[in-house]
């Protein structure tokens, strides 16, 4: 159940031709490897709830893009000397296609949305000059196990 909605979200955003790196991650460290070609999609997985009859699996979504800096100083402080709004922009076109996407579309599986939160936008995030944005999303899987 959790790799079948895992590929689902991977197989979403590869078909995206924005994205061009995905990368799971257990934790709140997104992958900051050099080797990584941006905006970069990192999927972290944060667990299964029960409800009645359902699994409720977590994820939260950061999409991230690498900023640019002019290193001359520039008097304007609109940002003009960085792609920062470049950035957000492209970042919140992924995460609402995406979520547009599995919002309107049956999903094979009997994998349904549960919850969508709002999208945080995310500035330098972890240090790297990344910007971008992050949501969580949780989907709902049946519990079709044993019933004694």
């Amino acid at each position: 159940m959790i790799s079948k909605i895992t590929n689902y979200i991977i197989n979403r955003f590869q078909a995206d031709e924005m994205v061009n790196t995905i990368s799971l991650n257990p934790i709140n460290l997104v992958d900051l490897a050099k080797e990584n070609i941006y905006p970069l999609v990192s999927i972290k997985y944060n667990g299964v709830n029960r409800a009645e009859d359902l699994f409720l699996v977590d994820f939260t979504i950061y999409i991230l893009q690498q900023r640019d800096a002019i290193k001359e100083v520039q008097p304007s402080k609109l940002m003009e000397d960085t792609n920062w709004i470049d950035n957000m922009n492209d970042t919140f076109d992924i995460a609402n296609k995406f979520i547009n996407y599995v919002i309107r579309m049956e999903i094979d599986e009997n994998i349904n949305i549960n919850t969508v939160s709002k999208i945080d936008p995310l500035s330098n995030f972890g240090g790297a000059n990344l910007d971008g944005h992050k949501f969580d999303i949780t989907f709902e899987y049946p519990n079709t196990g044993y019933c004694g």
